[in-house]
């Protein structure tokens, strides 16, 4: 959990004052799985509990919580940031190949990559490097200041992304491998609805303030 999300939203937010300092919007793209929110544990944020924490639902919890956060940091600084939740599809790279990988992990990827070529989701390091680099593009642009939504194009001729919160142009999106908005499962409105948007984002910054303070977060 540390390393999917809390580590990650604290580098954004340590980065604020010299990335609101540019004369120009500045953009944020955090590599990892915004369509994997299936699961929400209300009782156990932090998946603290054995029983609560898996492959499954620790994704599921940062996913959840990176789109709420992100959300909240496009709303509080309109027209300075853009940030972007990207997943980045398989990306073959030395990593796979990593001996401290389970043995089985690296013979199926190993052996089995002329198949894995084959499924829509794979893409080569550089392709990936490219799509990153467009994430930073127009299409994605910073929330507007007056929270109206932007044109459907942008001046090169490109269409602008819609926000996970629903806003052209809003500031905070979840992309896909192929460049396209992955939306809100259908969990989100009730979240909302029930305040857990707030929660979220009190329960970070708390954790940042403890941590800060030296000591340990507990929630």
């Amino acid at each position: 959990m540390s390393l999917l999300y809390y580590s990650r939203m604290r580098l954004t937010t340590n980065l604020l004052p010299l990335l609101l300092a540019s004369s120009l919007p500045a953009h944020i793209v955090s590599v990892f799985g915004p369509g994997r929110d299936t699961t929400f544990i209300p009782a156990d944020l932090s998946l603290r509990d054995p029983k609560n924490y898996s492959f499954m639902t620790s994704g599921s919890h940062a996913a959840y919580f990176t789109t709420f956060f992100m959300e909240h940091l496009a709303a509080q600084h309109p027209g300075r940031l853009s940030l972007i939740h990207y997943y980045p599809g398989l990306v073959f790279t030395s990593s796979f190949s990593d001996p401290k990988l389970p043995a089985w992990f690296r013979w199926i990827f190993n052996y089995g990559r002329p198949l894995f070529n084959y499924l829509p989701m794979t893409r080569s390091p550089e392709e990936s490097g490219n799509r990153i680099v467009f994430n930073t593009s127009s299409r994605f642009p910073a929330r507007p200041a007056d929270d109206k939504p932007w044109s459907s194009k942008t001046d090169d001729g490109l269409e602008i992304a819609t926000s996970s919160d629903g806003l052209l142009g809003g500031g905070a999106y979840r992309v896909n491998y192929d460049s396209e908005i992955i939306k809100t499962g259908n969990q989100y409105p009730k979240l909302r609805e029930e305040g857990w948007q707030e929660k979220i984002i009190n329960h970070t910054l708390e954790a940042f303030e403890e941590i800060k303070a030296g000591r340990a977060f507990t929630g």
